[in-house]
């Protein structure tokens, strides 16, 4: 009874489709990253003995590739132009193609651009936290095993690319943006180095 009032709620707010999109994205995240582990867990496992990585790597490397789906995704909502066009190209008529554009934006919460630009934004902060947790147990328990199949490189960049990061979240915190739009509009540039 309570599902099935929280679904009225979300009809009544035009919300069923975002509800359902935002639920698919998750359990697609969770997917990712449980069949990433494994193929991974199989990898190391299937390493000889004198080569073998710690049970940590695959979560590191089904962390990475959270980092990769959401990094990917995370330009799309701030795109405006072509939010625009998709926008000016629904509504002209009611051809295949722009009725197929509106179902997109009932199902994809894509007016609420900046909402997922900051989910997608946290979801990758918290995949490259746990990323580099285990990069670092996994060095720390087999470092010759890790250096010898990664190479150090990895360890360069990640620590690199941690610090544009840490430059791009501070500088996109409201009162920050807010306060000084300038060092927000800078420091998200950083976007370069990170892709």
């Amino acid at each position: 009874e309570r599902l099935m009032s929280f679904f009225e709620e979300k009809e009544k707010e035009d919300k069923v489709g975002r509800f359902i999109f935002c639920t698919l994205f998750f359990l697609g995240n969770l997917a990712g990253f449980v069949v990433t582990a494994v193929i991974w867990t199989d990898a190391v496992n299937a390493l000889p003995a004198d080569k073998k990585l710690s049970s940590w790597a695959p979560y590191a490397k089904a962390f990475g590739f959270l980092i990769d789906l959401n990094a990917s995704l995370i330009l799309l909502p701030v795109c405006r132009t072509i939010i625009r066009w998709a926008y000016d190209f629904s509504s002209v008529d009611q051809g295949c193609c722009a009725v197929g554009i509106r179902w997109l934006f009932w199902f994809v919460p894509i007016d609420k651009a900046h909402w997922l630009h900051m989910t997608l934004a946290r979801l990758t902060l918290l995949a490259t936290i746990g990323h580099t947790v285990m990069h670092y147990i996994n060095y720390s328990i087999e470092p010759d095993h890790t250096v010898d199949k990664f190479g150090t490189w990895p360890f360069i960049s990640g620590i690199i690319l941690l610090v544009v990061m840490l430059v791009i979240y501070n500088g996109g915190i409201d009162e920050v943006r807010r306060a000084n739009f300038e060092l927000f509009w800078y420091s998200h540039h950083l976007f370069l180095i990170f892709y």
